[in-house]
């Protein structure tokens, strides 16, 4: 993942893309130090797991511009969160984690929103790096939501 950030880092500087040269350098940098953290060379999935991390960091910082006005400086932020998720895999669409959430809730029966917790428990292992969890959840939440207004109607 380094080599090719880097070969992207050679291009945007020849290009002179200042926006990708600084989200590339900081990707590259980003990587590098979790790498020294393992005290390993990271993996892929570990590659992905600390580019999703910028990703919602750079999301984070733009809906906090954004609340402050400062739409110049959000817009800044979603361009450098754009460029990185080019380098992700696909993330699921909303169906495909409706359609792991109702397995999951089916494989092991949960019938209430309390079972959430046990309902996060199956899903996040399968789509961990292919789904946000925050997403995830709001998605689990969804289709166990019926269960509880069948109590109150």
């Amino acid at each position: 993942m380094v080599k090719k950030l880097e070969q992207d880092l050679h291009r945007a500087l020849k290009a002179r893309n200042d926006v990708a040269v600084r989200t590339l350098r900081m990707a590259i940098a980003a990587l590098r130090n979790a790498a020294l953290d393992k005290k390993k060379e990271l993996t892929e999935e570990e590659s992905f797991e600390v580019l999703r991390r910028q990703v919602k960091l750079r999301r984070e910082a733009a809906e906090e511009y954004r609340k402050g006005k400062a739409e110049e400086r959000a817009a800044a932020e979603d361009d450098e969160r754009r460029l990185l998720e080019a380098y992700l895999p696909a993330e699921l669409t909303d169906e495909e984690i409706r359609k792991a959430v109702l397995e999951a809730i089916q494989q092991i029966g949960a019938a209430s929103p309390r079972e959430l917790g046990k309902v996060m428990g199956v899903l996040m292992p399968q789509l961990k790096g292919r789904a946000d969890g925050a997403r995830v959840r709001a998605l689990a939440q969804e289709a166990l939501q019926p269960a509880q207004g069948e109590g109150k109607a």
